[in-house]
Formats: structure tokens, C-alpha cells, sequence
């Protein structure tokens, strides 16, 4: 239902035949493969955008000797500061005369466009490749690409971002590049000294997540981050490479990337359950050609292989809890227990753990919580949420008539 449609193409130039899926109106196949090679696009979660609080200018007390006969100079502006200006853009509208040509009036600082204005201040924004138009050119020059440095080459150009590239070719190679375009910032790790490690894995500060003063300039972008900068691998010992939403270090395991060597702000992905999957199927050993066709309709819920157990295990631990329940809490429970985690039309274990989890995962004002902190909830424990677990546990089994 969405504009982002997408469909299976074959597009036959007289230098091109490449077979795979593109969206509804592009001239290009956006992922598939040539007769040499093949790759896939999945969009990632780099840091490629920064909201400014435009401040006034600041400017510097020219200090002097109190003793000099020179005379006191005045305040200067700090260097560096720009100011807002003013434009009219045009841009274009489709209408039954034809296009139609209009200007809008905006606001715009070197950083980008001010976009909102809260407080009085007036609000711009950073993004990465806000005027770059070579998307199309750099995709199609990727289904031209004969080998792994040509496929690189153009790879490098930074016009489609941000996404997880997979790439594969007939001599064996596999490649994976956590692609995005952005500019280099100050590395709040090393700053404050503090690096949260989640999922044993590196988790960027929120500084950057939050509008950022421009005053004084630290946070201001430098130069582009460059490819060969970004996460990469190549012919891992593993064997395989996946990009199933996932932060780029865990692209295969065991890991193979060192997130201290990156920006703490660039990568802001956080694992999921499909990539637990995935990884675990992979680690099994070499798989068939039939075995990868298989992976595509696997229906094992590894989401519920983690969060039955827990919820199993805190009945155990409160009988008094589930001698008061009702009667069907129970009987949900015991189906449950026996359930092999499939997730297969007509299960009613299935449609009981749905239901379940959708509850639980409601936060006071009934707005789902991320499965990143679901999983943190889990793993913690602690006694509140196993309580409330059960709770919403006994509230799916009261919907039963429902």
C-alpha cells in the first residue's frame, strides 16, 4: 500500500543484464545480480543527521595590557560563526496544466536549513547528502561492475546511504561494508572517558541523539568520513556474512570487528532477533543451496525462544501467584510449554504469546517499548517485571472470549 512498492526486474542494456527488485518509477535494479556478481541493500542506523540550536553570536573581549597607552579595542566576532540567511527555493509541482514552477521561503545556515523554531531559537539541520543526486548513476554503475574492486569503486562514491551491503561473486569472494554517508565529529568516548557496552557490544552516547548547541562549534561536522573509515569485511573465517538488522559488528560471529575502533556516534543499530537467528542457523556449518531456500520460510520465533522460558520460569517461582490466577492462565501457560516456538497458522500457543507480548511491551502511556529493551528487561530480571509478566500473562488469558 505504500509508494515504496517493491517488484522483480530484468534490465537488458547494451552494456548491462542484471535480474532483481527495484521500487515502482526507479530506471535501476536496486539489488540482484549481473553475470558476474550480486549484492543486496539492507537500510542501517548510522548517525548521518545532527539538529542545531542556532545561538546568537558570540564574540571575544580583546584583552590589553592596563598599563598600555594604546586604546581599547572593541569586541570581535568569534571566527567561524555564520549567520542565517535568507532564500527563496523553487521546486516543482505536478498540476493538470503540466509542471508547475514555485519558489518557498526559507531559512538556512551553512549547516543545512532551519527547520523549526522552539524557544526562540531557530532550529537547523545537518544531513548527509542533502544535495547529492547520484543515487541512480552509482546503481546502475554498480550492476556494470565485473569484480569486487570495480563493485568497491563505485561503492565508494557514498551516494547510496545509509544502508548494510552484502556482496557476493563467482570467484568466491564475500564482502560486507556498512555504508553511510556523514561527517566526522568530536568522539564523546574519548572526552567523558565513559563507553556503554550493551549486548557486549559497543552503544553510541546519546549526545548526539539530542539538538546540539552551536556555540563554540564542538560539535560541528568535519571532513566526510571516509569509506575505507566505515566497518568492513572481507572473506571472513566464518564463513558467511548477514545484515538482517544488526549493529555492523555482528554482521557474522564471532565478531570480527572491534567496535573501539570506530566513532562511538556512527552506529547506532542495535541487534535483532531475526540476526540472532540467522547467525545461529549460519554457525550450524556449510549449508545447501536448498538448506538457504529454507532459511527464506523458516518460522521459528526466536523472539519467543527467549521470552517463554522467562515467562515459564517466573510461574515456577510464584505457585502462590498461579493458584489465584484464573484457570486459563494456566492452561496457556502448559500450552506454552509444550509448544516447539513455530510460528504456524492456527497455533493457539502462537496466538496466545501474541497476544502476550503485545501487552507486555506497552510502557505506562500504552506506546510499545523496543525489543532492544525487552531483551534488556529479560535479561535482567528483575522482580517488578517478572511480576508483570505474569500480570499480562493473566490478562492475555481473561481476552480468550473476546
Amino acid at each position: 500500500d505504500s509508494v515504496f512498492q517493491w517488484y522483480e526486474a530484468h534490465l537488458v542494456t547494451a552494456d548491462l543484464n542484471m535480474y532483481g527488485a527495484t521500487l515502482f518509477g526507479l530506471p535501476v535494479i536496486v539489488q540482484g545480480h549481473n553475470t558476474h556478481l550480486a549484492w543486496a541493500l539492507s537500510p542501517n542506523s548510522a548517525d548521518t543527521a545532527d539538529l542545531y540550536i542556532e545561538m546568537p553570536p558570540e564574540y571575544v573581549e580583546q584583552r590589553t595590557n592596563p598599563k598600555s597607552v594604546m586604546p581599547q579595542r572593541a569586541p570581535e566576532r568569534r571566527p567561524g560563526i555564520n549567520y542565517t540567511e535568507a532564500e527563496q527555493r523553487p521546486h516543482y509541482i505536478w498540476t493538470p496544466r503540466g509542471f508547475v514552477e514555485e519558489t518557498v521561503d526559507r531559512l538556512r545556515t551553512w549547516r543545512g536549513p532551519i527547520v523549526a523554531n522552539a524557544e526562540g531559537r531557530n532550529l537547523s539541520w545537518r544531513v548527509a547528502g542533502y544535495e547529492d543526486f547520484g543515487a541512480i548513476r552509482q546503481l546502475y554503475d554498480m550492476g556494470l561492475a565485473r569484480d569486487l574492486d570495480a563493485f568497491r569503486r563505485v561503492l565508494d562514491r557514498q551516494q547510496v546511504s545509509p544502508f548494510h551491503v552484502l556482496y557476493a561473486d563467482r570467484t568466491g569472494n564475500i564482502f560486507y561494508q556498512y555504508s553511510a554517508r556523514t561527517g566526522v565529529r568530536p568522539d564523546v568516548r574519548s572526552q567523558t572517558g565513559a563507553f556503554v557496552f550493551a549486548n557486549g557490544y559497543g552503544e553510541a552516547p546519546d549526545v548526539f541523539i539530542r539538538p546540539l548547541s552551536t556555540r563554540g562549534g564542538l560539535y560541528d561536522w568535519g571532513a566526510p568520513l571516509a569509506p575505507d573509515a566505515m566497518p568492513w569485511l572481507l572473506n571472513p573465517d566464518t564463513g558467511y556474512l548477514q545484515a538482517c538488522g544488526t549493529p555492523p559488528w555482528l554482521a557474522t560471529s564471532p565478531s570480527m570487528l572491534d567496535p573501539s575502533r570506530f566513532p562511538s556516534w556512527l552506529a547506532r543499530d542495535v541487534d535483532s532477533y531475526r540476526a540472532k537467528r540467522a547467525r545461529r542457523l549460519f554457525s550450524l556449518g556449510p549449508r545447501s543451496f536448498e538448506d538457504m531456500q529454507a532459511m527464506l520460510f523458516d518460522t521459528v520465533s526466536p523472539l519467543a525462544a527467549e521470552a517463554v522460558p522467562f515467562l515459564l520460569q517466573a510461574a515456577r517461582d510464584d505457585p502462590q501467584f498461579i493458584g489465584q490466577a484464573h484457570p486459563d492462565v494456566r492452561v496457556g501457560l502448559d500450552m506454552l510449554a509444550e509448544w516447539n516456538y513455530l510460528a504456524e497458522p492456527g497455533s493457539l500457543a502462537m496466538t496466545y504469546f501474541h497476544v502476550w507480548w503485545t501487552i507486555l511491551r506497552r510502557d505506562e502511556s500504552g506506546v510499545p517499548r523496543p525489543n532492544e529493551i525487552m531483551h534488556r528487561l529479560i535479561l535482567e530480571g528483575a522482580p517488578w517485571f517478572r511480576a508483570y509478566a505474569l500480570q499480562c500473562a493473566a490478562d492475555t488469558a481473561t481476552l480468550r472470549g473476546d
